[in-house]
This record gives structure tokens, sequence and C-alpha cells, in this order.
């Protein structure tokens, strides 16, 4: 039981709700799906809970999705924060990025795409369905200079790790540095990019280079 992964959803659907909460409460290694229909609701009850990862609406009623991440993320607490949405607009993508978010995901994705997607999350990954890739890239290639060119040599080398995947502690000992170094690296890496997170910042790379080729 204490292995189950721990869910929150955030949607004032009640409907989509229930069928969301059905395939991945039903998912094998999922526990059942904390339901929340409002952001207030979501804003007292998710830092007591602490899922694992938390799927949540941008178009709800009352305070915004956008805004229910922002807050959250300013408590500090653990649970991956996930955008639930509609909307594949780039400029929006890259506003929840910033707000904090651990990825953005359409919601016309099937029950197995979403499960395997909140499995990459809780893996430490940054999640981005892969329909509004292209929307992104094409936002970073119509300006004349990315902000990823701002990076420097070094910046874009742990970018890259954590875009693997790495932790700060295993991206100190490939590079032979300090770990307070990676932080540093990191801290100019989230400034530069105008992101939330080292997570955020690895999406945008990501997003950047396209889906990988085997």
């Amino acid at each position: 039981m204490n292995n189950e992964l721990r869910v929150a959803l955030v949607e004032d659907d009640h409907r989509l709700a229930e069928i969301v909460s059905e395939q991945l409460s039903s998912a094998p290694g999922f526990g059942p799906v904390a339901v929340f229909h409002s952001a207030v609701t979501a804003l007292r009850e998710i830092p007591l809970l602490t899922p694992h990862v938390a799927l949540i609406d941008l178009r709800l009623g009352g305070m915004s999705g956008l805004e229910c991440i922002r807050r959250l993320r300013e408590q500090g607490i653990s649970t991956k924060l996930l955008a639930f949405t509609s909307s594949s607009h780039p400029e929006l993508v890259l506003e929840v990025l910033r707000a904090g978010a651990d990825g953005y995901l359409l919601k016309n994705q099937s029950g197995s795409q979403l499960i395997s997607q909140l499995m990459k999350t809780c893996a430490g990954l940054a999640v981005v369905s892969e329909e509004i890739l292209g929307g992104i890239l094409g936002s970073f290639r119509a300006q004349p200079g990315t902000k990823m060119d701002q990076l420097s040599r070094a910046e874009q080398n742990i970018l890259e790790l954590t875009a693997e995947g790495l932790d700060c502690k295993a991206i100190a000992r490939r590079l032979g540095i300090s770990v307070n170094t990676v932080y540093v690296h990191n801290k100019r890496i989230i400034r530069k990019l105008g992101v939330g997170d080292r997570n955020a910042a690895a999406a945008v790379l990501r997003n950047r280079q396209g889906p990988a080729t085997s």
C-alpha cells in the first residue's frame, strides 16, 4: 500500500474527473485518487495529503489552475504539479512552467499515455504532451536569439544532464564539481530561461530538441 502512487486531481468537470479517477485508480501501482473540484479546496487539502503528483485543470471556476499551481509551489511542497488542460498555446505552456509546474499534459491523451506520463514525472522527469512540442519549438525559433543561447557552456552541460534525469548530486559526480557549484549554475539557468525550477528548465531544453529518435 505504501508503494502505491498517490495522485490528486483538481478538475471542476465532474464527469471527466470521474473518468480520469477510475482510469488511474484501477492502474497497477496506483492508489485511490483524491479529487477536488476547486482550487481553493485543493490548496487546503493537497499540502495535508502530500500526494506524489497533482493534476490541475487550468480553467477552473474561481481561482485559476495557474494560480493554484503558483501558490502550491510557493508552499514548498514535494508534490509534483502538472497542468492538465485542453489548451496547447505555447505562451501559456511556458507561463505554467515558469509558475513552477513540473509538466504540462493535454486532456485528449489516452489513459495509458496519462499513466505513463505520471510515472515519468514521479521518476523526476519534466513531462510535456508531445502534441505541443512543435508549438513551443516554433515559439523559440521565431525569436532572433533564444534564451537558451544565453547559457554558458557549463550551464548547458548541467541542463543537458538534468534533462537526462540526473539529480544535482549525480551531476556533480559526473562533471567532477561540487554540489554547491551545481546549485549555483541551476539558479543562473532558471533566471536566464525565466522558468520556475530546474525541471521546468529541462522541459524547455527537451522542447527545443524535439522528440528523441532511436
